[in-house]
């Protein structure tokens, strides 16, 4: 919201700009409450397979171990791999604790790193159903802070600069500067954004406004 009104102060159009805001965070808390109702059944399903898996491991495996240890047969493989990992997981249970927090510490250092985050950004986007998802609520934005700008008297490469600040998403927001770039460079908006990964009607449709003069 910050960012939008900002741009309209920029473009002179602080009072269509607020309006726009005003559907921005209808349509938000819409995308949302989509996004919610696609993660409750997976998190529902980790959940449960969770519980399971430590039930069986701390509850039903130990009262059986001694009898599967009796028996001197050849164990299923998924009993096995059970067996041992509730062996490994009470005989070093310390150790266990201190790698833990050193790996979340070790990734909460890395996360800081812009080239991390760039890539793993990049990776989100490519996640089935959510990256799709996240993509098109970036590129809603993105769109209307250049939609907004348009009616102004901002430069393409500044407005594409300052549309770039919104974006929630590092490779994203890297393209959009670079792409800024370009258009300092004579390149058209539909090439400097097309390495941004935009949805392809975006740029068929920007493509096509170019030619026509719209």
């Amino acid at each position: 919201i910050i960012q939008l009104v900002n741009i309209g102060e920029e473009s002179g159009n602080l009072q269509k700009t607020l309006h726009h805001a005003a559907d921005f965070l209808e349509k938000d808390y819409r995308a949302r409450q989509k996004i919610g109702a696609l993660m409750i059944y997976p998190v529902i399903l980790c959940a449960v397979i969770l519980v399971a898996l430590i039930v069986m491991m701390f509850f039903v495996l130990p009262t059986f171990a001694s009898l599967f240890e009796g028996l001197n047969v050849a164990l299923p493989l998924p009993t096995r791999i059970l067996l041992s990992l509730h062996r490994i997981l009470t005989e070093h249970s310390s150790l266990i604790t201190i790698l833990s927090f050193m790996t979340a510490v070790i990734f909460l250092l890395v996360w800081t790193r812009s080239q991390v985050r760039y890539s793993l950004h990049h990776l989100r986007l490519k996640i089935p159903l959510l990256g799709k998802l996240e993509r098109e609520l970036l590129w809603e934005r993105i769109l209307l802070s250049l939609s907004l700008m348009s009616t102004g008297d901002i430069r393409q490469d500044n407005a594409l600069e300052l549309a770039a600040q919104g974006a929630a998403n590092d490779y994203v927001r890297q393209r959009l500067l670079a792409g800024a770039h370009s258009l300092r460079q004579g390149t058209s908006l539909a090439k400097a954004i097309a390495p941004a990964d935009p949805p392809p009607l975006v740029l068929s449709l920007i493509h096509a406004g170019e030619r026509s003069g719209e």
